[in-house]
């Protein structure tokens, strides 16, 4: 799964399928919707 390049839901959704884990680095913004390596 490439995090960086879908938004948060989507990422929420995969990770509910799949038993990763996932170490954001940087900031990100809860309420947005772009994707996460913006």
């Amino acid at each position: 799964m490439r995090i960086f390049e879908q938004n948060w839901m989507q990422v929420e959704k995969n990770l509910a399928r799949e038993s990763r884990a996932v170490l954001p680095l940087g900031s990100t913004e809860q309420h947005a919707h772009l994707s996460l390596g913006t």
